[in-house]
């Protein structure tokens, strides 16, 4: 049968995606905003490298909202 199989998401997060995961959780949160509180997602970020919480899907997600978001520009509207 077929099966799925799992990204190595912490594995990735800590090797080749750490430095945009640190850009964007960190020093640039603000993308986020209006869609999510930067303060959270800095806490988010902050709690996954520490080691006390897994959030490494969440910060995947969070990624690719940045990325798509960055991409799209002018172009996406909340409203």
């Amino acid at each position: 049968p077929k099966r799925g199989f799992n990204v190595p998401v912490n594995q990735l997060l800590a090797g080749p995606l750490r430095p945009l995961a640190d850009q964007l959780c960190r020093s640039e949160a603000d993308v986020f905003h209006p869609f999510l509180r930067p303060d959270a997602v800095r806490q988010f970020w902050a709690e996954h490298r520490s080691g006390r919480i897994d959030r490494g899907y969440l910060i995947w997600a969070l990624l690719t909202l940045a990325v798509r978001r960055d991409q799209l520009g002018s172009r996406l509207s909340y409203a």
